[in-house]
């Protein structure tokens, strides 16, 4: 892989073109991960967004209130998937205009949504299939849209410390499909430090580019 382009609020966006499929390769507590999550999640003006964020990190009101810190206007649809174990703790990570959550069932789970906000559960972060079957359902329902598809999973680290590497890479092969289908840009969050290279190589597989920390940094670089 090569480098395409580099550092700077909007270059990641401005370098891809929908339907891309990326891996942000970057340390989980390093401020360019969230840097660039946030350019590619910002590809548009939000009014002008779908935008679909898996976590298996953290809860769904944690995921929607890190969108309105740093971003705060609202996409024209917000859909969360959590597939985190605090997920089934209440308390105050409730987003204010949802109405809770649905489990996710083998056909797919009918989701819990206000105007513009939709929330999905699945109970296992190892749970693939209903992982997909969430995800996929939902990509179905914007595959006509006019405004852009953008997808953030949060994270590949903690999903792999459920399932095998060649079960892992199966899933994102059959998920890429269904981003295509959907012209999305959607990127996946992985740790370098967290897994091996062999892991690292088959992973990055399945990706049209990698975001990788530059050399100069706090730059970062996308490699296609």
């Amino acid at each position: 892989m090569e480098p395409s382009t580099s550092n700077g609020r909007g270059s990641l966006s401005a370098a891809v073109d929908a339907p891309s499929f990326l891996l942000v390769e970057l340390p989980r507590f390093d401020e360019r991960d969230t840097s660039a999550c946030l350019d590619l999640l910002t590809a548009s003006e939000p009014a002008g967004e779908k935008l679909l964020i898996v976590s298996v990190t953290e809860t769904i009101g944690k995921t929607h209130r890190r969108w309105d810190d740093h971003v705060g206007e609202h996409p024209d649809e917000f859909a969360v998937v959590s597939a985190s174990f605090a997920e089934s703790a209440p308390g105050e990570d409730a987003p204010d205009e949802a109405g809770g959550t649905t489990p996710a069932a083998a056909d797919g789970p009918e989701p819990t949504a206000s105007s513009w906000l939709t929330t999905h559960q699945v109970d296992d972060p190892g749970d693939l299939t209903g992982l997909g079957i969430t995800v996929s359902n939902q990509l179905a329902e914007w595959a006509d849209a006019e405004e852009q598809v953008v997808v953030c999973f949060r994270s590949l680290t903690t999903t792999h410390q459920y399932v095998g590497t060649q079960e892992l890479v199966r899933f994102l092969g059959e998920l890429r499909k269904h981003v295509e289908a959907s012209d999305a840009i959607a990127h996946f969050h992985l740790d370098p430090d967290a897994v091996d290279t062999q892991t690292r190589a088959a992973i990055r597989s399945v990706f049209d580019g990698v975001v990788v920390a530059s050399d100069d940094d706090p730059g970062v670089e996308l490699l296609q």
